[in-house]
């Protein structure tokens, strides 16, 4: 089973060159400040962050046109409702942002940074609460917020602890899927096949995070 507990939270003490955070980095919440369906108040810098994703290395590091990317489809849908994938996306493009000093970007702190802690504390949250969320969907998510904490380790982290941890995370995930819907056949609550007689297990887009993320 998943330890909620076993993923990691970056703090300055892990690295000198990594800054502490002022309470400057969240500023109170004003007008400018967009509510989103995920729960989440996007600030002026966080809307930048959002954008600025599209263009980010990440996105052409995939090699794939952007309209058709599965990285477009997290993008548009999943982390609208979603508020630690959206965290991840701001994370990724924040800390880019700050190192390349990019869009506008002239920060002294890298908010990325901040919404990684954060992400990854509400990923440890989700992990420990009981959920009545649809599995599949569920599963999307989390492999998606998984994928993209992989990927901020690889780019911008200091520690193959980290990086080991969430790769280790996607396969604690899997099985507790795999085991739940193992459990749900044997009691007949769901059907492991689709209409067209195909494994349902996992849906296509679960399949190619498993695939990245490994």
């Amino acid at each position: 089973t998943l330890d909620p507990h076993s993923f990691p939270t970056r703090r300055s003490s892990d690295l000198s060159s990594i800054r502490s955070f002022s309470p400057s980095i969240s500023p109170s919440l004003s007008t400018e400040h967009i509510p989103c369906a995920n729960s989440l108040l996007l600030s002026p810098r966080d809307r930048r962050c959002f954008e600025y994703f599209p263009s980010s290395t990440m996105v052409t590091s995939y090699l794939k046109p952007w309209r058709w990317s599965n990285l477009s489809y997290i993008y548009q849908y999943t982390a609208s409702n979603d508020a630690i994938v959206m965290r991840m996306i701001l994370a990724m493009s924040g800390s880019e942002m700050y190192r390349l000093q990019k869009g506008g970007c002239s920060d002294s702190e890298d908010i990325g940074l901040h919404h990684y802690n954060l992400a990854v504390r509400d990923l440890s949250t989700a992990l420990g609460k009981e959920h009545t969320d649809d599995p599949k969907q569920r599963l999307e998510r989390l492999l998606a917020a998984l994928l993209f904490m992989v990927d901020y380790e690889v780019r911008f982290g200091y520690s193959r602890h980290h990086l080991h941890l969430h790769l280790e995370g996607a396969r604690s995930l899997y099985a507790s899927y795999e085991k739940s819907i193992m459990d749900s056949e044997r009691s007949k609550t769901v059907s492991t096949v689709d209409d067209e007689g195909g494994d349902s297990h996992l849906s296509l887009l679960s399949s190619l995070l498993l695939l990245w993320i490994s």
